[in-house]
């Protein structure tokens, strides 16, 4: 008989942030004619990563742009 695992623990979770919509650009994109069978895309956020001083970077694939997120001090 297999062995299960128990289910993980549920976390509560909150939005941090979003895109605004000023920089949102919902257009067709050689990324979304690729992967989202060429419909348009106004953001597709990827790749997070923080600076030596804590800024959070995302790369924004369909649009080539690396964006950073402010922190609640800013």
């Amino acid at each position: 008989m297999p062995s299960f695992q128990p289910l993980p623990r549920q976390l509560t979770t909150q939005v941090h942030t979003e895109m605004p919509q000023l920089l949102r650009r919902p257009v067709v994109t050689e990324w979304s004619r690729t992967n989202k069978r060429s419909h348009p895309v106004d953001c597709f956020l990827e790749g997070p990563c923080f600076d030596r001083v804590g800024h959070l970077y995302v790369a924004d694939i369909p649009h080539g742009r690396i964006l950073r997120i402010p922190s609640e001090r800013e």
